[in-house]
């Protein structure tokens, strides 16, 4: 991860910190996950022995991708970075007291003394060049020319590459890992078919300790994941959350996301808690099943705003723009506890045929939505749970309700939050006690 700014002298980092300095001003700053960069003016003068400096991130044995790309033309006084498709990877830019490209906003409000305005993440698929103290961003448009093939949609031979692709993507997941099972079909395709291609696979789910208030089975994780692991003859570990621990989680949650958005927030405070138990338990990868919805469907609230083209083009920005910047969340909250998550069914093989795929594929009448990935892999999961109906988690698990509770319905809910930790400088939310 990445950090640019004009002006490096006002910055002090302990030396412990600097296994390596480069010749000149440039400096890099690593440790086990991060690596920030910083370059003082006019640094190009009397360091012409070298032409560039290339760099490529991404996490050995997990990603199939680069994260990000940073390249410095020397000669040229230039420097690219580019947040590419798998947006785990979030650049935020700023301009305080000059350009900044930051890797993480805590790290710019601690860098600036505060969070600085105007400040704006750097969208999935994009780049942004600084040369000579100019900055403009350009898109990448991975997958562009996908979108534009307009070629025949056969059925039965897509069924059949989705299902290729994934078991494929298996195959490369490490050996052994916990897995986030809620009894939905696409929690329960990553357990099967990391069962069929011999991964070593530990199954969690999470819910509060008790309801507060009465809800149908349907949209019980408890029972269905339980009834996915043994089908598969997994050991199934339960997570139960406390309200008041949920709670006291949304500092840190706030924190750690980056953003006030309620309908991410209230997912991320019980996914601290399940870092936690998994940190305990020995594990450095988690698996996921995320992006199928937006891979191979969609959320039915956007049939109600949007009909037709308009329709196709709010999923191919929600594929494209909103899921990454998601799933980046998602890694930003395990990473402290040193896990990396993982998505088996977000590659790019299957985004670009994602953005190809016609709305009646990805539309059916029964409105379960995401038809075409129940096809591909019906013959390995139980009828109920191929038939299951999509939730929410932060519904079906009712964590909304108990911060609903706390914290009220407006959208903008922990919006003070953020303010009061980013606003004046990070500061890290207090302790809380167990």
């Amino acid at each position: 991860m990445f950090l640019y700014v004009g002006d490096a002298a006002r910055f002090n980092v302990s030396s412990r910190e600097l296994p390596r300095f480069l010749p000149g001003k440039i400096h890099i700053v690593r440790n086990k996950n991060q690596c920030a960069i910083w370059i003082e003016d006019k640094f190009t003068k009397g360091w012409e022995t070298a032409r560039e400096l290339r760099i490529e991130v991404r996490r050995p044995g997990i990603d199939q991708e680069p994260l990000v790309r940073f390249l410095w033309l020397i000669a040229r006084d230039e420097i690219v970075v580019e947040r590419l498709w798998s947006g785990e990877f979030t650049a935020y830019l700023l301009r305080q007291p000059t350009w900044i490209l930051a890797s993480h906003l805590r790290l710019a409000a601690w860098l600036c003394g505060g969070l600085p305005s105007g400040a704006r993440p750097l969208r999935p698929a994009s780049r942004v060049r600084i040369r000579r103290g100019t900055l403009t961003e350009e898109n990448t448009e991975v997958g562009r020319e996908t979108r534009r093939n307009n070629g025949r949609f056969e059925y039965g031979k897509t069924v059949e590459f989705i299902r290729n692709s994934v078991f494929g993507s298996m195959k490369k997941s490490p050996f052994r890992s916990a897995l986030l099972l809620s009894g939905g079909v696409d929690s329960s395709i990553v357990a099967a078919v990391g069962k069929m291609v011999g991964k070593q696979l530990h199954p969690f789910v999470f819910g509060l300790k008790s309801l507060v208030r009465p809800q149908n089975r349907e949209v019980d994780d408890f029972f269905y994941a339980k009834r996915m692991s043994d089908h598969l003859g997994f050991s199934l570990k339960t997570v139960r959350l406390d309200s008041r621990r949920l709670v006291a989680n949304v500092p840190t949650a706030v924190a750690l996301s980056e953003t006030p958005r309620g309908t991410i927030i209230d997912d991320c405070v019980a996914l601290v808690e399940v870092a936690e138990r998994l940190k305990r338990n020995g594990f450095s990868t988690v698996l996921m099943g995320e992006a199928a919805d937006d891979l191979f469907g969609g959320f039915k609230f956007a049939l109600r705003y949007y009909k037709g083209k308009d329709l196709q083009r709010y999923y191919l920005h929600e594929l494209n723009v909103s899921l990454p910047n998601e799933l980046c969340i998602l890694q930003k909250i395990f990473e402290p506890w040193g896990i990396s998550v993982i998505h088996p069914l977000w590659t790019l093989e299957l985004k670009q045929l994602a953005e190809r795929l016609p709305l009646a594929v990805r539309v059916d009448r029964k409105r379960l939505m995401k038809r075409i990935l129940r096809d591909a892999f019906g013959d390995i999961l139980p009828s109920e749970i191929r038939e299951r109906p999509k939730g929410v988690t932060r519904d079906t698990t009712q964590i909304r309700f108990v911060l609903e509770g706390r914290f009220g319905k407006s959208r903008e809910r922990y919006r003070g939050i953020f303010r009061k930790i980013f606003r004046d400088g990070f500061t890290w939310p207090r302790r809380r006690s167990n």
